[in-house]
């Protein structure tokens, strides 16, 4: 806990608590301001029992791990009198759960109802991805933007698939025993000496909150008024009503989800499904869901190449206001998919998306006016966009800010400014502001030059996959500057980043090989990485891949290779041997 705690901790002027937001198993939960960005406050005292303390660690262990869409999203911690606080994004409308007492789930609003449990399904599907269990599905630890949009909180409970079995007893309704609400707690857990945990559990508590949201209701099995036979009854096989109004589509996926036997339960991926494209195209949302960048690609597939009707269906949705169809069509305008690339369109369809609210149309917005793409350039726009991004949670919006001060576009530039936006990101693990504090550390701008900071900041940016942070944590190891001298970690950082297509760590590594530094000599290895590296264009792999063919090192001889390398690396500019290194 303590290294979590110095890790993340927190300047307490940034931090301001506003009205409370109620309690829950282990905390009190405010709305709060961290810097200009609206946060909710999870505080817990120091004093906590041993149970709740791990439960606490456990919680930001598992939030740090997942990034998206729907899962609430984890900024820091802070510890200050005798209290830890976490922050997190803020979801305006409360829990599902309050939504569904207060009314405001209309009983006949099927659309709304399938789209919900498609996006908790998703996030449900997200965190197995990741290999974590959740172990205390229910409405209550559903929040909803003010938009409506899901977002998966409350991970106390949840556990890391390998470690998924546990010993325990069945307990009350706090389930401090037996993991998660035990009306809401699958039938192999019940009364089981030894309960063990799965995907399979999870997907059962999914069709029980699929439940609460179909019956307007948040306490399943209201007839019986002791938990232990309301347990009992559902470990005999009995499952709750649906009322008659339920949709076909909707009955099936929740009656699958509470198959008795776990092996014979759709996966939350599976459930997405529930919620058909608005515009029933044939896709459906769970396959038409972007990622949390506003990314269709890992879908692009499923989809034809040219489909009139497809066209139509999300414009039509779109234009009644679905933020989703707005979303899609800036994306396949933006990259040409379906219809002719129009930048101009992506940006129309981003900017009424953004100005639903919703976070990731904003960003992008944001980034169409910095680099004047289908928009013209305006740096004042880009900045207000990046800051409403900002203020809905995008780390990469904070990172965005902290370059428009770096740069002074939009703003005045200032260091000061810049590095306390650098800052924020890099608390949420925004690789680039953590690569660009490395190298502000590295130089000395805005702070004192420190090159163990510098190396610091890149091994977070590395580990969290950038490749120019990889490059330039590899050149640190290589050269011994804020690191311990090491060839065998900076051979190590020079792949990482050269299986990315860095160009520079390809040529860096291809004489890494061709030295035997950090690994085994090989002329082969080290011809491999100089072609790489001068297929992209960079001159000095061009120079030394064509002195390779020119010596037969590493590759069979040949002039005409040679020849044709060389004169490439000449029309560049390189001059000299000396220049190639």
């Amino acid at each position: 806990m303590d290294s979590t705690r110095v890790k993340r901790s927190l300047v307490r002027s940034l931090l301001v608590l506003g009205k409370s937001l109620g309690s829950g198993a282990f905390g009190a939960v405010y709305e709060a301001r961290w810097g200009n960005q609206p946060c909710a406050a999870k505080t817990f005292f120091l004093s906590e029992s041993d149970f709740h303390q791990q439960s606490i660690q456990k919680e930001i262990a598992v939030l740090q791990k997942l990034r998206y869409r729907h899962i609430i999203q984890f900024y820091r911690t802070h510890e200050e009198d005798g209290r830890i606080y976490l922050l997190m994004e803020l979801a305006e409308r409360g829990s599902l759960a309050r939504a569904i007492n207060k009314g405001e789930l209309a009983p006949d609003d099927w659309s709304t109802k399938n789209r919900l449990a498609s996006e908790i399904a998703l996030g449900l599907a997200f965190i197995h991805q990741e290999g974590v269990l959740h172990r205390d599905l229910k409405s209550a630890n559903v929040l909803l933007t003010k938009h409506m949009e899901v977002k998966l909180a409350d991970f106390g409970l949840s556990k890391v698939k390998s470690m998924a079995s546990a010993a325990t007893s069945l307990t009350n309704e706090s389930g401090a025993g037996l993991a998660g609400t035990l009306r809401w707690v699958a039938p192999e857990l019940l009364f089981a000496t030894k309960p063990v945990y799965s995907v399979q559990s999870d997907v059962y508590a999914l069709g029980m909150v699929m439940w609460e949201m179909a019956a307007n209701c948040t306490r399943p099995f209201k007839d019986h008024e002791n938990n232990e036979l309301a347990a009992l009854a559902v470990r005999n096989g009995r499952r709750e009503v649906l009322p008659d109004s339920t949709p076909m589509a909707y009955r099936n996926w929740v009656e699958r989800c509470w198959h008795q036997d776990p092996s014979q339960r759709p996966a939350a991926n599976e459930v997405a499904q529930v919620y058909d494209d608005p515009a029933d195209t044939g896709l459906t949302y769970g396959q038409m869901t972007c990622d949390k960048d506003g990314d269709y690609t890992h879908h692009v597939g499923r989809l034809p190449e040219t489909d009139d009707d497809v066209i139509t269906h999300f414009c039509k949705a779109a234009m009644r206001g679905s933020v989703d169809a707005q979303l899609f069509l800036g994306w396949i305008y933006g990259v040409g998919k379906l219809m002719d690339k129009n930048d101009n369109d992506s940006f129309w369809w981003y900017l009424q998306a953004a100005q639903q609210g919703l976070v990731v149309a904003q960003l992008r917005v944001a980034k169409m006016y910095d680099q004047g793409q289908g928009v013209d350039e305006s740096g004042l726009k880009a900045v207000t966009w990046y800051r409403q991004a900002a203020e809905g949670g995008s780390a990469e919006a904070l990172c965005g800010l902290g370059k428009m001060y770096d740069s002074g576009r939009g703003v005045k530039q200032d260091d000061i400014e810049a590095l306390r936006w650098y800052l924020m990101a890099a608390a949420q693990e925004e690789s680039e502001a953590q690569t660009t504090l490395g190298a502000w550390y590295s130089l000395g701008r805005g702070v004192s030059q420190d090159d163990a900071e510098a190396a610091s900041w890149f091994n977070k940016a590395a580990q969290n996959g950038n490749e120019e942070a990889q490059f330039n944590l590899a050149l640190m190891y290589k050269e011994g500057r804020g690191a311990e001298q090491s060839d065998i970690e900076a051979a190590k950082w020079y792949t990482k980043a050269a299986e990315q297509g860095h160009e520079g760590a390809q040529f860096n590594l291809a004489w890494m090989y061709k030295e035997g530094r950090g690994v085994e000599q090989s002329d082969t290895e080290a011809t491999k990485w100089f072609t790489k590296a001068a297929h992209q264009g960079y001159e000095r792999a061009q120079f030394n891949l064509a002195w390779m063919y020119k010596e037969g090192q590493g590759v069979e001889q040949s002039d005409t290779e040679a020849t044709k390398w060389f004169t490439k690396a000449a029309l560049q500019g390189t001059r000299s041997p000396a220049e190639r290194r």
